[in-house]
């Protein structure tokens, strides 16, 4: 494994903060946005996200996009929440709400997008297949029991499948999966997801050849309370940037400690076995003073800027200092440099 890189901090903004507005703009349908996930597609920055609407009626989490302008680098702070062609002040859902009473009625959170082989399509022949895994219960709760879902881009819309791809079966597992982050990669489609064991969480892997069924080499990956583990091709070498929170499935009551925040770490090749990738360095502290995350930072996703490929942007959910519920989010950014 090659020596580790210098990482150094370069700055640290709010991208969109429910509590403030900033970053809505005119959008008036959206109480909150969360969970963003950053996506290269169509020659463009896109980022898919959970919102919630502001609305007395639904009580549904909505999956939202934004996008930088075409050409727009990372570095660029313009996103523009996709809105109705016909009024926008509206937020525009990728896709129509579940059906009341289905397993993910809450609708979509955690949104992971990739793009891998589905061996179903063309007639059994095979071809390119863009999804969004997302997880969801069927009644509001933070214990769940949460599945994992997906969408597929079907050329002119996202489709829902009616069933959860993943459920909690394994007994470390409780019942609870979440969190889904996947990549496609040497014919599999491989996921890192969040179990919910009685009082902690860990992080699970497993594989799939479809990503569908069939889940394979299921198995706890981190054992510590780690909640979130978004993995990334760079070149020649696989990346990682884990999030570690002691607030398990309370939001009541502030527990962190300085352990608590954004981790990075990297693999020459791609490996299931935690001991196999470098030593973590941390990005972020959670409780670093800085009131917009001191409750919490979890659900990375990061890139690298096509123009600048030293720098590295982690985006990421924040929670509010003075908030004891799981909605008091704003969704972060940093800007990172390697050497």
């Amino acid at each position: 494994m090659n020596s580790a890189p210098n990482i150094k901090v370069l700055s640290k903004i709010k991208v969109f903060d429910g509590r403030t507005r900033e970053g809505f703009g005119q959008i008036s349908n959206l109480e909150k946005n969360a969970d963003a996930f950053i996506a290269r597609r169509d020659q463009q920055w896109w980022m898919f996200f959970s919102g919630r609407e502001r609305s007395e009626h639904t009580n549904v989490v909505q999956l939202c996009s934004a996008t930088l302008p075409p050409g727009e680098c990372l570095s660029s702070t313009n996103w523009r929440i996709t809105t109705d062609p016909t009024d926008p002040t509206k937020a525009l859902p990728l896709l129509p709400p579940p059906p009341e009473g289905a397993w993910d009625a809450t609708g979509y959170h955690c949104p992971a997008y990739v793009r891998g082989w589905n061996p179903a399509l063309n007639a059994g022949k095979g071809g390119w297949q863009e999804r969004i895994y997302y997880a969801s219960c069927k009644q509001w709760s933070l214990e769940g029991p949460y599945a994992i879902g997906c969408v597929e881009w079907d050329g002119t819309a996202w489709t829902r499948h009616e069933e959860p791809v993943l459920q909690g079966i394994e007994a470390w597992e409780n019942n609870n999966v979440a969190e889904p982050y996947v990549i496609y990669h040497d014919g599999k489609w491989r996921m890192w997801y969040c179990a919910a064991p009685s009082g902690q969480y860990i992080t699970g892997y497993a594989e799939s050849r479809d990503g569908i069924s069939q889940w394979e080499k299921r198995a706890p990956f981190f054992a510590q309370e780690i909640f979130d583990a978004a993995v990334l091709q760079v070149n020649k070498r696989y990346e990682m940037i884990t999030a570690r929170r002691a607030l398990r499935f309370s939001f009541h009551e502030s527990s962190l400690s300085a352990q608590d925040g954004l981790w990075w770490s990297y693999c020459a090749q791609l490996s299931t076995h935690p001991q196999d990738w470098s030593e973590p360095l941390q990005l972020l502290q959670a409780d670093d003073g800085t009131s917009w995350h001191k409750n919490g930072a979890w659900h990375p996703t990061f890139h690298y800027d096509e123009q600048r490929p030293d720098r590295m942007y982690v985006f990421f959910n924040g929670l509010y200092q003075d908030t004891h519920t799981p909605f008091g989010l704003s969704i972060g950014r940093l800007e990172c440099s390697l050497e």
